[in-house]
Protein backbone atom coordinates (compact mmCIF):
# COMPACT_ATOMS: atom_id res chain seq x y z
CA UNK A 1 0.00 0.00 0.00
CA UNK A 2 1.39 3.38 -1.23
CA UNK A 3 2.50 5.92 2.04
CA UNK A 4 1.22 9.75 2.15
CA UNK A 5 3.32 12.81 2.23
CA UNK A 6 2.07 16.43 3.37
CA UNK A 7 2.10 18.99 0.63
CA UNK A 8 4.25 21.79 0.85
CA UNK A 9 2.15 24.59 -0.33
CA UNK A 10 -1.05 23.51 2.25
CA UNK A 11 -0.05 20.74 4.71
CA UNK A 12 -2.42 18.15 3.64
CA UNK A 13 -1.99 14.67 3.13
CA UNK A 14 -1.76 13.17 -0.14
CA UNK A 15 -0.53 9.95 -1.57
CA UNK A 16 2.79 9.50 -2.26
CA UNK A 17 3.14 8.99 -5.92
CA UNK A 18 1.19 12.00 -6.19
CA UNK A 19 2.41 14.87 -8.83
CA UNK A 20 -0.27 17.49 -7.81
CA UNK A 21 -1.96 18.15 -4.40
CA UNK A 22 -5.71 17.17 -4.76
CA UNK A 23 -6.67 20.08 -1.93
CA UNK A 24 -4.61 22.53 -3.61
CA UNK A 25 -3.60 22.01 -6.90
CA UNK A 26 0.17 22.40 -5.89
CA UNK A 27 2.31 20.77 -8.52
CA UNK A 28 4.77 18.14 -6.53
CA UNK A 29 8.45 18.41 -8.04
CA UNK A 30 10.15 15.10 -8.30
CA UNK A 31 11.63 14.36 -5.22
CA UNK A 32 14.20 12.24 -6.41
CA UNK A 33 15.86 15.10 -8.54
CA UNK A 34 15.19 17.73 -6.05
CA UNK A 35 14.40 20.76 -9.09
CA UNK A 36 17.55 19.65 -11.00
CA UNK A 37 17.28 20.67 -14.65
CA UNK A 38 16.56 16.87 -16.65
CA UNK A 39 17.92 19.02 -19.97
CA UNK A 40 21.50 19.23 -17.97
CA UNK A 41 21.37 16.22 -16.63
CA UNK A 42 20.69 14.06 -20.12
CA UNK A 43 23.51 16.58 -22.02
CA UNK A 44 25.80 15.81 -19.37
CA UNK A 45 25.10 11.84 -19.59
CA UNK A 46 25.36 12.02 -23.22
CA UNK A 47 28.65 14.06 -22.94
CA UNK A 48 29.88 11.16 -20.89
CA UNK A 49 28.68 8.36 -23.26
CA UNK A 50 30.40 10.14 -26.37
CA UNK A 51 33.84 10.14 -24.56
CA UNK A 52 33.76 6.97 -22.88
CA UNK A 53 34.01 5.06 -25.74
CA UNK A 54 37.38 4.09 -26.19
CA UNK A 55 40.22 4.79 -29.29
CA UNK A 56 40.43 0.96 -29.44
CA UNK A 57 36.47 0.49 -29.69
CA UNK A 58 36.16 3.53 -31.77
CA UNK A 59 38.43 2.02 -34.24
CA UNK A 60 36.87 -1.56 -34.15
CA UNK A 61 33.37 -0.74 -34.34
CA UNK A 62 33.52 3.31 -35.63
CA UNK A 63 30.32 5.33 -34.96
CA UNK A 64 28.49 1.96 -34.07
CA UNK A 65 30.20 2.52 -30.58
CA UNK A 66 29.70 5.74 -29.72
CA UNK A 67 26.08 5.60 -31.24
CA UNK A 68 24.85 2.27 -29.08
CA UNK A 69 26.17 4.07 -25.46
CA UNK A 70 24.18 7.69 -26.63
CA UNK A 71 20.66 5.73 -27.72
CA UNK A 72 21.27 3.01 -24.48
CA UNK A 73 21.26 7.09 -22.57
CA UNK A 74 18.56 8.43 -24.14
CA UNK A 75 16.28 5.68 -23.37
CA UNK A 76 16.98 4.84 -19.77
CA UNK A 77 17.10 8.46 -19.08
CA UNK A 78 14.31 8.57 -16.34
CA UNK A 79 10.43 10.94 -17.56
CA UNK A 80 10.53 13.94 -15.08
CA UNK A 81 6.93 13.96 -13.49
CA UNK A 82 6.17 17.93 -13.19
CA UNK A 83 4.57 19.94 -16.71
CA UNK A 84 7.71 22.42 -16.83
CA UNK A 85 9.83 19.09 -17.44
CA UNK A 86 7.71 17.32 -19.38
CA UNK A 87 7.46 19.76 -21.80
CA UNK A 88 11.07 21.00 -21.76
CA UNK A 89 11.82 17.19 -22.63
CA UNK A 90 9.50 17.04 -25.36
CA UNK A 91 10.70 20.10 -27.07
CA UNK A 92 14.41 18.69 -26.65
CA UNK A 93 13.76 15.27 -27.55
CA UNK A 94 11.68 16.47 -30.53
CA UNK A 95 14.21 18.82 -31.79
CA UNK A 96 16.44 16.34 -31.59
CA UNK A 97 14.74 13.64 -33.10
CA UNK A 98 13.95 16.38 -36.22
CA UNK A 99 17.68 17.43 -36.20
CA UNK A 100 18.90 13.97 -36.91
CA UNK A 101 19.47 12.33 -40.47
CA UNK A 102 17.23 9.98 -41.91
CA UNK A 103 19.68 7.23 -42.38
CA UNK A 104 23.11 6.76 -41.64
CA UNK A 105 24.96 5.06 -44.83
CA UNK A 106 22.37 2.91 -46.16
CA UNK A 107 20.67 2.29 -42.67
CA UNK A 108 18.05 3.95 -40.64
CA UNK A 109 19.43 6.63 -38.17
CA UNK A 110 19.08 4.06 -34.38
CA UNK A 111 19.67 7.42 -32.68
CA UNK A 112 17.04 9.66 -34.48
CA UNK A 113 14.36 6.60 -33.61
CA UNK A 114 15.41 6.62 -30.11
CA UNK A 115 15.03 10.68 -30.30
CA UNK A 116 11.29 10.31 -31.34
CA UNK A 117 10.88 7.27 -28.49
CA UNK A 118 11.88 9.62 -25.81
CA UNK A 119 9.82 12.76 -27.43
CA UNK A 120 6.93 10.37 -27.52
CA UNK A 121 7.18 9.50 -23.96
CA UNK A 122 7.08 12.83 -23.01
CA UNK A 123 4.57 13.06 -25.13
CA UNK A 124 2.08 10.46 -23.90
CA UNK A 125 2.41 11.31 -20.39
CA UNK A 126 1.47 14.83 -21.31
CA UNK A 127 -1.70 13.93 -22.28
CA UNK A 128 -2.58 13.15 -18.88
CA UNK A 129 -1.83 16.95 -18.17
CA UNK A 130 -3.82 17.86 -21.55
CA UNK A 131 -7.00 16.86 -19.43
CA UNK A 132 -7.55 19.68 -17.44
CA UNK A 133 -5.46 21.85 -18.69
CA UNK A 134 -5.61 23.93 -21.83
CA UNK A 135 -2.19 24.98 -21.72
CA UNK A 136 -0.45 21.98 -22.09
CA UNK A 137 -3.47 20.76 -24.58
CA UNK A 138 -2.41 23.50 -26.65
CA UNK A 139 1.30 22.63 -26.38
CA UNK A 140 0.97 19.47 -27.60
CA UNK A 141 -1.14 19.90 -30.86
CA UNK A 142 2.20 20.75 -32.84
CA UNK A 143 3.49 17.42 -31.46
CA UNK A 144 0.68 14.87 -32.51
CA UNK A 145 2.63 13.44 -35.05
CA UNK A 146 4.00 11.67 -31.98
CA UNK A 147 0.46 10.31 -31.37
CA UNK A 148 0.57 7.40 -34.31
CA UNK A 149 2.31 4.71 -34.12
CA UNK A 150 3.65 5.28 -37.82
CA UNK A 151 6.86 7.34 -38.28
CA UNK A 152 5.51 11.36 -39.83
CA UNK A 153 5.51 10.72 -43.00
CA UNK A 154 7.59 13.18 -45.20
CA UNK A 155 5.79 16.66 -45.95
CA UNK A 156 5.70 17.40 -49.64
CA UNK A 157 7.02 20.57 -50.79
CA UNK A 158 4.95 22.80 -52.62
CA UNK A 159 3.06 19.34 -54.07
CA UNK A 160 6.19 18.70 -56.09
CA UNK A 161 7.47 15.52 -54.42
Amino acid sequence: MAGTKECPNCGAEIPDVSVQCEFCSYEIKDVEIKGANHIEELEHKLLEAENSVSQKDRALYGDQAVDRKVISVIQSFSMPTTKSDLIELLVFAYTNYEGQPNKKGFIANPIKSAWRGKAKQAYVKLKIYAKDDDYVSEILKDYEDLSSSQKPKKKKWFGLF
